[in-house]
């Protein structure tokens, strides 16, 4: 009977711990880190007050929770430079342990001056 018990524990622990990673999850690491992405995205807009669009990422997290892969898909910014800090950045994030299967996706993050709004 111990056996039994047991063995149903592992097999739900096991299901438990194999969750996979959803773009929620994504969207909450992002949240909590979002503040540096506008950082620096505010430090270039003092340079250029104009300077608006989008980047989509192409990110690849393994299921410990790094990043193995992040780099630029598509951009409407045409900032290089702010293009690649927001790749560094998003390369050092920890998106937690979860499941046992890496997770890729595309990852918009639109930036919009409010200087194109007072023309």
């Amino acid at each position: 009977m111990r056996t039994f018990i047991l063995a149903a524990l592992l097999i739900a622990t096991s299901a438990f711990a194999s969750v996979a990673r959803t773009r929620n999850d994504v969207d909450l690491v992002f949240d909590k880190n979002k503040g540096r992405i506008y950082a620096l995205y505010a430090r270039e807009l003092r340079k250029n007050p104009y300077l608006q669009g989008e980047i989509v990422l192409s990110l690849s997290i393994a299921a410990d929770g790094t990043v193995t892969k992040c780099n630029v898909a598509s951009s409407t910014l045409y900032h290089r430079e702010l293009e690649k800090l927001i790749v560094e950045h998003f390369t050092s994030l920890n998106f937690g342990a979860k499941g046992t299967q890496p997770f890729s996706l595309k990852f918009p993050i639109t930036f919009i001056s409010t200087a194109n709004a007072k023309k």
